[in-house]
């Protein structure tokens, strides 16, 4: 799901961008980092990631000197934030040194004996509540 986000850039103009967070497998990274004006150091890599159609693609990949610093592997998914900038059309993959599990499913535990509970009609039980 994308969202708007407004930053304001070197130049002290607003820009707003949409972005979205997914896992993207690490492919390969460059040995050296570069280093931007600021004295920032960021590594360009390459990614693996399938897009909402269904095709895989290696895109670009930014990562930041300090989230490479943690130790990060090849053939890894880490979670990226994607920035969307509509002025350019382009969307930038800058990757975390975070990695993210698996989601949790009822396949996981035994729920043996437990009751569930059926869902809550919030707006009837609200009602009941009010008279």
């Amino acid at each position: 799901m994308w969202t708007k986000e407004t930053y304001t850039n070197a130049t002290g103009q607003d820009v707003t961008v949409l972005t979205a967070s997914s896992n993207v497998k690490l492919v390969s990274v460059a040995k050296n980092p570069l280093t931007r004006d600021n004295g920032k150091s960021w590594y360009p890599a390459t990614g693996s990631w399938t897009d909402q159609k269904g095709v895989k693609r290696q895109p670009r990949v930014i990562i930041n000197g300090g989230n490479y610093a943690y130790g990060m592997e090849t053939g890894i998914e880490y979670v990226t934030k994607l920035v969307f900038v509509p002025e350019t059309n382009s969307v930038l993959f800058i990757m975390s040194h975070l990695v993210r599990g698996e989601e949790g499913d009822s396949t996981w535990f035994d729920f043996g004996d437990v009751e569930v509970a059926k869902q809550l009609d919030l707006e009837t039980e609200a009602t009941a509540k009010a008279k």
